[in-house]
Formats: C-alpha cells, sequence, structure tokens
C-alpha cells in the first residue's frame, strides 16, 4: 500500500503543479529508506523496466491473498482494494512484465496522464 500512497501522491503533485521532484525532496526528509527508493523509481520511470523486481503476478496473488484473509477476519481494507484494481490495471496493460511499482502508470492513466512518464 505504500506505493500506492506514492503513485497517488506523484500523480497529484504532477497534476496540480507541485512537481514530482518537489514532492520527491519532501519525502527524501519525512521518510528515507524504502519510500524514498519507490519514489525514486517512480519519478525516474524505473517502475516501466522489462525485468520487474516484483513481478505483477505475484503481487496479485500476495494481494488476494491479504483480501481473502481480511474478509474471513471480518476486516475492512479499502485501501487495498484499490491497490487490487490497479494492479490489474498494470497486468492489463503491461503483462506478465509489469512490475508492482507500476500502479503509479495506473494511477496517472485512471487521473489522466500517459502510463509512462518516460
Amino acid at each position: 500500500m505504500q506505493v500506492e500512497q506514492l503513485a497517488e501522491s506523484h500523480t497529484l503533485a504532477e497534476k496540480t503543479g507541485l512537481g514530482t521532484n518537489n514532492l520527491h525532496k519532501f519525502i527524501e526528509q519525512i521518510f528515507p529508506g524504502p519510500y524514498t527508493a519507490y519514489s525514486n523509481r517512480l519519478i525516474t520511470g524505473d517502475y516501466m523496466r522489462e525485468d520487474p523486481l516484483f513481478q505483477i503476478d505475484l503481487a496479485l496473488k500476495d494481494c488476494r491473498h491479504m483480501l481473502q484473509l481480511a474478509e474471513h477476519s471480518g476486516t475492512v481494507v479499502g485501501n487495498l482494494q484499490v491497490v487490487k484494481q490497479h494492479l490489474e490495471a498494470v497486468k492489463a496493460e503491461r503483462g506478465e512484465k509489469g512490475d508492482f511499482a507500476a500502479v503509479y502508470g495506473a494511477v496517472r492513466k485512471e487521473s489522466g496522464l500517459p502510463f509512462d512518464n518516460r
């Protein structure tokens, strides 16, 4: 869900004129570590790589498993439902070459931008 939030934030930053680089600088200061690494992958277009770091089918499998756990335990996980929709959009757009980080492309496309930011 971390990547979903970054994808939505970067899309908003681009569409409002704040700019993804300004948002990235903020993320570097407030959320160092994996957030900064994924933020960098998004703004550089690394989510479009030929050899995914986290293959989309594995991400979908994990997401479905978490949704099943939530259903069985009676837990509401609205964000995870959105993630699943975006993962499915990545699969439709990129096929087996889709990377988990490409939820950014799905959010971009859903918001009227091109899937690929390169």
